[in-house]
């Protein structure tokens, strides 16, 4: 089961030197993703425990994917 957004990042959506977009932001659309997939697997959005892994890197388009992980 999985969940995926993509998004085009602009310079209006670069806030810091260098033209980095705000961490916080990025860590927000992680979690839409990750809300949608506890909406698709239980039909309520409900929390997550963790991320596995974040990273962050130059970019211009965001493609995020979110799997559900078995116990």
């Amino acid at each position: 089961m999985k969940a995926l957004i993509r998004m085009r990042m602009s310079m209006h959506d670069a806030h810091y030197g260098g033209n980095l977009v705000d961490g916080a932001k990025m860590l927000n659309l992680f979690g839409d993703v990750a809300t949608e997939l506890l909406i698709i697997n239980d039909g309520d959005e409900g929390l997550f425990r963790a991320y596995d892994s974040v990273e962050f890197w130059l970019l211009f388009m965001l493609e995020i994917l979110s799997r559900l992980k078995e116990r």
